[in-house]
This record gives C-alpha cells, structure tokens and sequence, in this order.
C-alpha cells in the first residue's frame, strides 16, 4: 500500500488487528486506515478502482462473504486482488507467521487458516 501511496494512489485500508493498522499508519501518514470486519465493508458500493486483499480472506470466518464484499466495493470493470501466502513447506515465511501470531486478533470461529487458499487450485476455485 506504501508503494501505491508514495505513486499517488488515494490509500484506504481495513484491518481486524489495530497492532498492524499502527504499523501502515506509519508507513503510509497520508492513507485512510481503519479496524474492521473483511465481511463488513464499511465502504459504498463501487468505490474502489481495485479492491486487494493482503493475506487476509483466508482469516475471514466466511471468506466467501468476504470475497463477495471486495467485488461489491470495487467499481464496475475495477479489479479484485486476492494476495495470499504461498505454499508453506520451504517458505520462509511460515515462520513469520508465528512471529505475528501475538498481534492479530483471535481469528473467528471456523477461519480457514493461514495456507488454506495456498494451494493454486484451491485459491483458483475460491476465486
């Protein structure tokens, strides 16, 4: 997001973890960042030119309600982005994801999981 703020891009952000919104606040002092539910948008429908979504619709309790929330934000003919982690055996982040595991949020009852959309099939059919 910093990359496409330093370019001129009008930043918004959304995130369950206040602990990692801090973190893009600094990183990014000009963009719009707020705690929030990936299910729950609390953006107008077709606002965004691209709606992304950074290692998170595989955190939401229903990421199908999540997905079905970016498309609802992105303008029509506007771009939804599903970024996730790749397959986690010899991925050195995996063990970043411990490392951060003590600032997110208890993830909701039935979340998919960290490498559930990993898997090139599987995010394909997700998507």
């Amino acid at each position: 997001m910093a990359i496409a703020a330093n370019r001129g891009a009008e930043v918004s952000g959304i995130d369950a973890a206040e602990k990692l919104l801090a973190i893009a606040r600094t990183r990014s002092p000009n963009a719009e960042f707020q705690q929030g539910n990936i299910e729950k948008l609390p953006y107008e429908d077709n606002y965004f030119d691209i709606a992304a979504g950074f290692n998170s619709f595989q955190y939401a309790g229903n990421p199908g309600i999540a997905l079905a929330e970016a498309r609802r934000v992105a303008k029509l003919g506007g771009t939804v982005v599903i970024l996730t982690w790749g397959e986690p055996e010899g991925m050195e982040a995996a063990g970043l994801i411990g490392a951060i595991k003590p600032l997110l949020p208890q993830p909701p009852p039935g979340a998919p999981g960290s490498f559930t959309l990993s898997d090139e099939a599987t995010l394909r059919g997700f998507a």
